[in-house]
């Protein structure tokens, strides 16, 4: 049976930006026997291709975009993209993944991988028409946001295409830049600095062309089967209902939603920070990606700053909102709109504006060191401030954008409580009350990851309640010291 009777496209485009040449290649079949999945594909690209030590931000780091087999097929949702390359900000391992529309036109104009090799010397965006493939001179779109790259590369080529671009962030190749396919993000890493350090702005394709599976009738039948197991699922409903967010208050709960910087396991206003309570206040209607009966993405619309953004998620609410002990929910749907702007992660944004606060909280960094802003606890007017200065790079931004590791080297005996594992800020689950995910985030090739295993077992300590739990446990703080080193 051919790789294209099993769901792929038996084809890999290889970009090499050096001398700007576009070819194809076929998939080893012995190979693909071995492996799983756009990851599988990408993690052995990456493994056969890069060299040993190389930097991050060389030509000699390949930048790899998967799909995988059900990619573009009828199965549920099935339309994401991941990304592979040696993250700047670790410097080991990273696969980022993104939903949207991207992936599946991706596979339909007959690609299972696009490897983008070398460097340019002058702006470029990689142009995908089926087997149509060239590359074009992008100085015009250098500089703008991703909003702006995606719009203009639209009305070139037409809306039949999608794109990836990275944005501001990305061209100054900052560790926590992401790449967007409109407002959806491959956001943790630095995927877009290694973009960025190609002069690669983005990508837009367009394919026409088709999925096949062995046994399209048996195939259907299961891909039916699926999509009503989500319709009936609870847990489904309060996604489509609630989005990611419909979690925070069971984490919260359970003590493991870490608060200030992971000072505590709870937050005293989570009630006002639920996927209930945005849904009331700030959702407008739902959406979802290619193939996702979901739609457990929001638009939500800022009444006092006049934006609309795709979100924001839980883990955004978390990051922006808890972890910096603020509730003004105006100020994170436009820390969020920022963030996608000029292409830089939520997640690790509000990880080094919750671990400001605490530098200040601790008297170790002053007003006048952050350009005036007046970064305290519960302060949204002060997240937005700092968002801006780290989306820009500008000012105290400069050395904000480089991450939490990074940032604690300039501020002695603040390693302690730089909440981040091999250089990537933690996500919003604290390991003192899911010892599991603790131990997830130390062993992780990608760092501080809540998508590698996530067992999220909650075990109480005996007659000790949830919100007890401190970051000083010496479970996290073993974490923090023993693992949160570059590998």
């Amino acid at each position: 049976m051919s790789l294209k009777d099993r769901g792929y496209a038996d084809n890999v485009l290889r970009v090499n930006l050096t001398n700007q040449r576009c070819t194809t290649e076929r998939l080893d079949p012995d190979v693909m026997k071995l492996l799983l999945g756009g990851k599988g594909l990408g993690a052995y690209y990456l493994y056969k291709e890069s060299i040993p030590h190389a930097d991050p931000l060389s030509p000699e780091n390949p930048f790899i975009f998967v799909v995988g087999p059900l990619t573009g097929t009828s199965a549920p949702t099935s339309g994401r993209f991941g990304v592979v390359t040696k993250s700047p900000a670790t410097h080991t391992f990273l696969d980022s993944y993104c939903g949207g529309f991207f992936g599946q036109t991706m596979k339909f104009a007959g690609y299972d991988a696009i490897i983008v090799e070398g460097a340019s010397s002058n702006p470029l965006t990689l142009v995908i028409d089926n087997e149509q493939v060239h590359l074009e001179d992008a100085k015009e779109l250098w500089g703008t946001t991703t909003a702006e790259a995606t719009k203009k590369l639209k009305a070139k080529h037409g809306e039949g295409f999608q794109t990836v671009v990275i944005g501001p962030a990305g061209e100054r190749m900052s560790p926590i830049s992401g790449l967007f396919n409109d407002e959806r993000t491959a956001g943790r890493g630095g995927a877009g600095a290694v973009l960025g350090s190609k002069k690669l702005k983005g990508i837009a394709v367009r394919g026409t062309g088709s999925v096949q599976v062995h046994n399209p009738v048996e195939f259907d039948e299961a891909a039916w089967v699926a999509y009503r197991m989500l319709r009936m699922s609870n847990q489904i409903k309060r996604l489509n209902d609630d989005g990611t967010a419909n979690i925070l208050g069971l984490v919260n709960a359970a003590g493991a939603l870490p608060t200030r910087n992971y000072q505590e396991g709870q937050f005293e206003h989570s009630a006002e920070m639920t996927g209930e309570a945005w849904r009331k206040e700030y959702w407008t209607r739902s959406i979802g990606c290619y193939g996702c009966p979901i739609s457990c993405s929001k638009i939500a619309h800022a009444k006092t700053r006049d934006v609309a953004i795709d979100g924001p998620d839980f883990e955004t609410i978390w990051a922006m909102g808890v972890n910096c002990g603020i509730t003004d929910k105006e100020a994170i749907i436009y820390s969020n709109y920022l963030c996608d702007l000029y292409g830089v992660d939520t997640i690790s944004v509000g990880n080094i504006v919750g671990f400001v606060m605490e530098l200040v909280q601790k008297k170790m960094i002053s007003a006048a060191e952050l350009d005036g802003v007046k970064a305290e606890w519960g302060n949204g007017d002060a997240l937005v401030a700092l968002t801006e200065k780290i989306a820009k790079g500008e000012g105290i931004g400069e050395l904000l954008q480089k991450g939490v590791r990074e940032i604690s080297k300039h501020y002695p005996g603040s390693e302690d409580f730089a909440m981040q594992v091999k250089g990537l800020e933690m996500p919003a689950y604290h390991p003192n009350a899911a010892k599991g995910i603790g131990l997830s985030y130390a062993v992780s090739e990608r760092g501080a990851c809540h998508l590698r295993g996530s067992p999220l077992t909650i075990r109480w300590r005996p007659k000790e309640k949830p919100s007890s739990f401190k970051r000083t446990n010496p479970i996290l703080r073993s974490l923090t010291q023993r693992f949160c080193v570059t590998s």
